[in-house]
């Protein structure tokens, strides 16, 4: 792939005269807040506490979303509007 996996998903459109001609979809790395860290990972216990960090990364994921930018190279700009390459 041309354009880096981030931590939240990205979409790429190219768009002519407001209309889409061609769209991708880098999917997101997989970081779960209950297994990264070493020994720092989640055991057994409290569910809710599972819950609660689950939720907070939830929500960080779609702050990083809707905030995070991502370089994208010309290389891959001709990539998705050639169909590969």
């Amino acid at each position: 792939t041309h354009v880096p996996r981030q931590l939240f998903e990205v979409v790429i459109q190219a768009r002519v005269r407001g209309g889409s001609i061609a769209r991708a979809r880098v999917a997101p790395l997989r970081k779960d807040v209950l297994t990264t860290g070493g020994s720092k990972s989640v055991g057994g216990g409290d569910r809710t506490r599972k819950m609660k960090l689950l939720e907070k990364q939830k929500r960080g994921k779609a702050r990083q979303k809707t905030i995070g930018r991502v370089a994208l190279g010309q290389d891959a700009l001709w990539a998705v509007v050639g169909g590969g390459g």
